[in-house]
């Protein structure tokens, strides 16, 4: 099933019981801030919170299908719930995110 990148995110925020909130911000001002976020790291060498690589899928709008896999490899796949579950949860065992 497709969902939204705004309801792909409220949904991560609900499982992991985080605060967070999405900031929508016009595409240049993203990228001016993953600018000023690379002269940072070159001055301080602290690692940047957001970069123009990172920027860049934001503003993309693609679909993927599982067709394929599911027709070929009989591949099953996983509810979107559960998965963001496990992947949340390895996340925190590994203190990845707290």
């Amino acid at each position: 099933a497709d969902i939204s990148y705004s309801d792909f995110f409220k949904t991560v925020r609900s499982l992991s019981g985080s605060k967070a909130t999405l900031i929508k911000a016009p595409k240049f001002i993203a990228k001016l801030f993953a600018l000023i976020q690379w002269v940072q790291f070159i001055i301080t060498r602290k690692e940047p919170f957001a970069t123009l690589k990172g920027i860049k899928p934001i503003f993309c709008n693609k679909t993927f299908s599982s067709n394929k896999a599911i027709g070929q490899l009989g591949y099953r796949l996983t509810p979107l719930e559960e998965g963001l579950q496990q992947t949340i949860h390895f996340l925190k065992t590994q203190n990845h995110v707290s």
